[in-house]
């Protein structure tokens, strides 16, 4: 049977005028049936459906509406359809990401970012990799915002790709460091070890950073790492100098910078065995053999740092050959190596010809891999001085690996910093020697004043402990290193102390005692100022006496002060203020505060309380990627309280 349309339209409208919509939505529906393609008609069932409060019906029927616009390219007009959807369902991500994708396709980029950050906040607790997906949308429209590629590796972390997200905190590493932020490049670098601890590169970056952050306990833990993961000797021995140097502990950091030289000598690293020999020098090595090692490794670290471009010779003469060569070495400066040879091997003659091109393309050739086009270009060159010609053939021997100058072959004088002679000229040691010796370190041979890290009889750790454990390696076994002869293995000296974990291990007087300890020499321990008194404090908290613990903290400092004294304040109604304290102590405290994971759950709490649940929120996420062990319950407690009251 056929529809008459226009005289069922017209019955519709005429009930709706009598406000009769329960029978005009019967006329649209019929009309709707014989022509399900009139968006028109579907828009006024789903309006009517609407306002009937059968919100599931009208719901459907603005999909399809929205649906056929998007299909039809009218994304203009599906976007006013699409916020009547999250107007009805807030819940629905589909209908968000649809809305966003319909805004941003019509140039409304700002209410696209709004949109798709609501996605990726909705997504993140349910379902972490949706959040990945909207996390990666709002980084392509926003490349410079650093945070959101935080919030990137959170949400992999979070979704258990554990390998994915200690990629991406490494990568957030380098970008960092990049960036000039060396504190948040070792932080992010920490995190990529707690995902994955077995890293030979990540153990050896972290502990750089964690030398320079000062924190040389966790930077001997790390190489100790590194070390049976086989990462570089070279590299390990160094760093594990600049540590016992950083102690004051001069005689093991001469020996172990000898040990990097040695290593660097065996790895082919000329420029890093000057380094060390030097630094070996400042550490006391004073014999002429040392020092005449350390004068031949410079000179060769000179001749590999060689460039041709740098040299005063090798300048344009001219604009014909200084244009373009400025223009090449932009490019070259900005990542663009290709192009910049592109640009000066297609030269024009007499240019292509000119000494400062000749040399530019020759170091070009040498920077991306292709040495025979580099030595061919070279060859080519007509030296315009004698310094010139040094400088031309020097190259040419380095990138040739034809190195015929005695300078640069290692000397046996090398061996001596090593191997004993009979004549006792240089000190014999070995890898043994340097963490087990049983005649002098052991036997507080060393520097008589100084604590000694490696001296087991000093009690410089707790013995009790187990050994440290290696995150992400399980049993599975080290190189075949005896303990005994293993520079690196530290053994009990590291109590049980695993990579991320908050615990602390008691390295006495080196790192700074516990209050309960003396140092040597009998005298009291020096502590901070206002921390005494602290046990009155949390005696009175404990009874709920939080008037008399404000009385107790009265002139006490440091972040456990403030923690306690926010806990007094947020028990006696003053939340806020407790909030705005506490928040000022942890941004002048380091994360290697004792304290620092406490004042961040106290700090949540107080945020949730006067109403910052964003913050609240963010805090604990934070004292999760610092201290992901950390009072594990209490922050699901908190967590959950905040879900209630964004609820109610």
């Amino acid at each position: 049977m056929s529809v008459d349309r226009d005289r069922l339209e017209q019955e519709a409208v005429r009930l709706l005028g009598k406000g009769q919509s329960d029978r005009a939505l019967e006329k649209y529906l019929t009309i709707l049936r014989a022509f399900p393609r009139e968006r028109r008609i579907r828009q006024k069932v789903a309006e009517l459906y609407l306002q009937a409060g059968e919100t599931s019906k009208a719901e459907k029927q603005f999909k399809e509406v929205a649906k056929q616009m998007v299909k039809a390219g009218q994304q203009r007009a599906a976007i006013n359809i699409y916020k009547q959807l999250v107007r009805i369902k807030p819940e629905d991500i589909d209908n968000r990401r649809l809305l966003g994708e319909c805004l941003l396709e019509e140039g409304f980029e700002n209410e696209a970012v709004k949109c798709f950050t609501e996605c990726m906040e909705k997504s993140a607790a349910r379902a972490p990799d949706e959040a990945i997906e909207f996390c990666e949308m709002l980084i392509k429209m926003s490349p410079g915002d650093f945070s959101l590629r935080i919030q990137k590796a959170e949400y992999i972390e979070k979704a258990n790709w554990s390998e994915a997200a200690a990629t991406e905190w490494y990568n957030l590493a380098q970008e960092s460091r990049r960036l000039g932020r060396p504190g948040e490049a070792t932080r992010f670098l920490e995190f990529s070890l707690r995902l994955r601890g077995e890293r030979p590169k990540v153990l050896i970056e972290a502990a750089e950073g964690q030398l320079v952050q000062g924190d040389v306990k966790r930077a001997l833990q790390h190489l100790q790492h590194a070390h049976k993961r086989g990462g570089p000797s070279g590299k390990v021995f160094g760093l594990l100098g600049a540590c016992f140097q950083a102690l004051n502990q001069q005689e093991k950091a001469q020996k172990l910078w000898l040990q990097a030289a040695k290593a660097y000598s065996d790895e082919g690293n000329d420029t890093d065995r000057a380094m060390a020999l030097g630094h070996a020098i400042e550490c006391g090595a004073s014999d002429a053999s040392t020092r005449d090692a350390f004068q031949a490794a410079k000179a060769a670290a000179a001749r590999l740092a060689l460039r041709l471009h740098e040299q005063d010779w090798a300048k344009p003469k001219s604009s014909v050959e200084g244009v373009p060569v400025v223009q090449a070495e932009t490019m070259w400066k900005y990542g663009f190596a290709d192009r910049a040879l592109t640009l000066l091997d297609g030269l024009e003659e007499p240019a292509r010809s000119s000494i400062p091109v000749r040399v530019r393309v020759a170091e070009l050739w040498a920077q991306t891999g292709d040495i025979g086009s580099a030595l061919q270009e070279l060859r080519l060159i007509q030296p315009s001085s004698e310094a010139a010609s040094e400088h031309i053939w020097t190259r040419m021997a380095i990138l040739s690996g034809d190195e015929e100058d005695e300078e640069l072959i290692e000397d046996e004088s090398d061996d001596d910093l090593i191997d004993e002679d009979e004549d006792g000229a240089s000190e014999t040691f070995d890898s043994d020697e340097l963490m087990d010796e049983d005649d002098e370190l052991d036997a507080g041979a060393g520097v008589p004043d100084e604590p000694d890290l490696m001296d087991e009889d000093e009690d410089l750790f707790d013995d009790d402990e187990d050994e440290v454990t290696d995150p992400g390696l399980g049993s599975k076994p080290g190189p075949a290193i005896d303990l005994e002869d293993d520079p690196l293995d530290f053994g009990s000296d590291f109590g049980s102390e695993t990579l991320g974990s908050s615990s602390s291990t008691d390295f006495g007087s080196i790192f700074g005692s516990s209050q309960d300890e003396q140092p040597r020499g009998g005298e009291g321990v020096r502590q901070a100022p206002g921390s005494e008194g602290l046990s009155d404090v949390r005696g009175w908290l404990a009874l709920g006496q939080f008037e008399k613990a404000l009385v107790a903290l009265d002139g006490k400092q440091g972040l456990e002060s403030e923690v306690w004294r926010a806990l007094a304040k947020r028990m006696t109604g003053e939340s806020k203020a407790a909030f705005n304290d506490l928040r000022d102590a942890v941004d002048e405290a380091t994360e290697s505060d004792p304290f620092f994971p406490e004042a961040l759950m106290e700090l949540a709490r107080l945020a949730a309380l006067i109403g910052k649940g964003g913050a609240a929120r963010r805090l604990l996420r934070q004292l999760g990627n610092l201290h992901p062990e950390f009072r594990v319950r209490d922050v699901a407690d908190i967590q959950h309280a905040l879900t209630l009251m964004s609820d109610s």
